[in-house]
């Protein structure tokens, strides 16, 4: 399976598909830092650095599709809909439209499935007429669609971090969420009291563990984080 990863940063949704066995194929990702990043992050990845607004529907479908199926990911700009935003958090701020790119590039590919993420406050922002529109377009694309917050200290993440999901499937195909962890959270301190402690202007680029790690958990979180 492969996929396209859209406004694509430097990587966070491209490292989690790759460790769940998809070949991200292409990315797109306009400012040249962000892109760089990624680049560096994912080698193997072609990197477009551009606005995807100004790519062509032709030019986004001459990647070619696996047998298996096809994904498209990405998180379209989210300060129009942060809580932190107090000043521009209006239906005037155009980033808040770029979802229809995303919305273009899924009718360009014609993916099996799409994951679509953003901040929490997309759920009521405009007392929540925005988040109806966006679900009816992806539903007038031909997707069953499934959505909720997540919070990453649900997931082995030493964060209290919240995200809106939203997954899309067709073909016969029922996608479902994941499901919060039982295990408390770690904290912080759980997560970095092993590492080695460096005095200031230290310049090491690698250095061993200061102690066994405190626990499987973290353990697991860092091998793979």
């Amino acid at each position: 399976m492969n996929a396209i990863d859209v406004f694509a940063g430097a990587g966070g949704l491209s490292l989690g598909a790759t460790q769940a066995g998809i070949d991200v194929t292409l990315a797109i990702e306009r400012d040249e830092h962000a892109a760089a990043a990624y680049q560096a992050n994912h080698p193997g990845t072609e990197v477009l650095t551009a606005d995807v607004s100004g790519l062509s529907s032709h030019h986004i479908r001459r990647v070619q599709q696996c047998n298996d199926g096809t994904v498209v990911f990405g998180g379209p700009p989210c300060q129009g809909f942060s809580y932190s935003n107090t000043k521009t958090r209006t239906t005037e701020n155009t980033l808040n439209w770029l979802y229809k790119e995303f919305l273009r590039v899924i009718d360009a590919w014609q993916p099996i499935c799409f994951v679509f993420e953003n901040v929490r406050g997309i759920t009521n922002f405009a007392k929540g007429a925005m988040l109806k529109t966006i679900l009816r377009d992806f539903k007038n694309l031909g997707f069953k669609l499934v959505h909720d917050v997540l919070n990453a200290q649900d997931f082995g993440v030493p964060q209290d971090r919240s995200r809106f999901f939203l997954v899309g499937s067709r073909d016969g195909i029922d996608a479902t969420l994941p499901t919060p962890s039982d295990e408390s959270a770690p904290t912080v301190d759980d997560a970095i009291k092993d590492l080695p402690i460096l005095e200031n202007g230290a310049d090491f680029p690698t250095l061993p563990y200061g102690q066994t790690p405190p626990s499987v958990l973290v353990h697991y979180f860092w091998h793979w984080g």
